[in-house]
């Protein structure tokens, strides 16, 4: 829009210098033809009178009866005739008789026929020279400018109305045409903008046949182009993002694959060392039994307790292995019901009690009423409660165990607590997986390293999540939430 008023002011601005410049020297023109006409009727009035007075002079009369008719007809102002020095004869008003003409008209120098104009006192004077009787005489006309003044300020009044109206009229067809000139323009620089951000399928619409329509033509076929050109880079582009994506995914699985093989390795290696040691045991004891013929009932009695104990161990490792292999591989089947925590703690609480009571420890339990039922399968929540208590049992000296629960924003969660060794900083992330055991001086703690694995894999598979909290030397908090809710009917 800016480059349209641009142009509209200049073409306004110079067709009305033009017009006025055209306007101007017509008026002068027709101000000066309608000036001369005046002057040559003047002229020929006054040749007409000049000859009348001379006729009148001859036959002994005055023709003032055609003089007074003179001023009644037209706009005549005054006449003289004047003696050859200069005195006034005769005239229209008693007033001007045998005064000087010159003392009214100086600059009427010479005493021959002319016309004289006078603008400042908007008056001119024919004057004609006449020779009577062999005396020089001359007769003064004065008739007023007015009317070519009036004349003047109609003709300036009717060309300013016409000037406005022309320059009303150009101004719109003015208009009309250079925004049909300049529409296109914007339209392609619109086209442009849009281009710039992106958008390559607008279309100049352009109807015009001109330069302007060749370059609107030129500028849809480079969008077009840059169009194919962009979809190919696009297509292009989400091609390769496929084959990253497609490579990513062959990288993690390989990555998984290897992690699985490590794991595999790992664990046949744990598994292994983890069965070798009753197995190596019993082995011992047992050949030492057979050996050893004579050896006392007693110490025979106490190896072979020695021997049920690891078998008992290497069965819970197995156990424990089938266990896991069970959760991990999704064969396990779970009996979900609508399971009451604080009726199961208070179950587990007395089945891990005597194990409390033998280390001298307090085992106590802080169970609201309202806790809300959960949706699962009992056996296995009570399997996760008994290993969490038993591992805070094992692995703590003095004090106490407690368990508790509560509801937490739609959620249950249940926390045991110790006073126990606690575990360092650096081995809580990897306490819950598979053969992790915390060594502690003074403590001899048996079990398979499996147990925690177990709670973690058995609470996940119920929607749940565990968390473990500890500080060494000031004990430690096992805990897990459940999202609370019964089984909808």
């Amino acid at each position: 829009m800016k480059l349209f008023w641009k142009i509209f002011t200049a073409v306004i601005i110079s067709f009305v210098i033009a017009f006025s410049i055209i306007s101007y020297i017509l008026t002068i023109r027709d101000l000066r033809v309608e000036e001369r006409h005046m002057l040559e009727e003047n002229n020929f009035v006054s040749d007409l009178m000049a000859g009348e007075i001379k006729r009148g002079y001859l036959e002994l009369r005055w023709p003032f009866e055609s003089l007074g008719n003179l001023l009644d007809r037209r706009d005549f102002s005054f006449w003289w005739i004047v003696r050859s020095d200069g005195k006034i004869y005769l005239a229209d008003k008693a007033s001007f008789i045998g005064t000087y003409a010159s003392d009214y008209f100086p600059f009427i120098k010479d005493k021959k026929s002319n016309i004289y104009l006078d603008r400042r006192k908007n008056i001119g004077i024919t004057v004609r020279s006449l020779k009577i009787a062999k005396q020089e005489w001359l007769f003064m006309l004065g008739f007023s400018l007015k009317e070519i003044a009036s004349i003047k300020q109609k003709v300036l009044a009717s060309t300013i109305i016409i000037s406005l109206i022309v320059i009303l009229i150009s101004g719109c067809v003015v208009y009309l045409i250079i925004k049909r000139f300049t529409a296109p323009i914007g339209e392609i620089i619109k086209g442009m903008g849009i281009m710039g951000r992106g958008g390559l399928t607008y279309k100049i619409k352009v109807a015009s046949k001109d330069e302007l329509g060749d370059i609107a033509e030129a500028f849809n076929k480079m969008t077009d182009d840059l169009g194919k050109t962009t979809t190919s880079i696009a297509n292009l582009n989400k091609e390769i993002a496929e084959r990253k994506r497609l490579e990513n995914e062959l990288k993690e699985y390989v990555k998984k694959v290897e992690e699985a093989n490590q794991n595999k390795t790992q664990f046949v290696s744990d598994v292994s060392h983890e069965l070798r040691t009753p197995m190596s045991s019993i082995k011992g004891f047992t050949s030492t039994i057979r050996s050893d013929k004579d050896m006392e009932p007693a110490t025979r009695e106490e190896f072979l307790r020695i021997v049920e104990e690891e078998t008992d161990r290497l069965s819970r490792i197995i156990d424990d292995l089938l266990d896991l292999s069970r959760i991990e591989s999704g064969r396990i089947k779970l009996k979900k019901e609508n399971v009451r925590l604080t009726d199961l703690i208070k179950k587990n609480v007395e089945m891990i009690k005597e194990q409390a009571m033998e280390k001298h420890l307090e085992l106590k339990a802080e169970l609201p009423e309202e806790i809300p039922c959960v949706f699962a399968d009992q056996d296995k929540m009570s399997q996760v409660i008994i290993n969490l208590l038993s591992n805070a049992v094992k692995y703590t000296k003095e004090g106490e165990v407690l368990i508790s629960a509560r509801k937490d924003d739609g959620q249950v969660q249940v926390e045991v607590k110790d006073t126990g060794i606690g575990i360092a900083k650096e081995d809580l992330s990897k306490i819950f997986e598979k053969f992790q055991r915390i060594e502690t001086p003074g403590i001899e703690v048996k079990g398979t390293g499996l147990g925690l694995s177990i709670v973690k894999a058995l609470v996940e598979i119920h929607g749940g999540e565990v968390y473990v909290k500890s500080e060494l030397g000031k004990g430690s908090r096992f805990g897990f939430r459940l999202p609370a809710g019964k089984e909808s009917q």
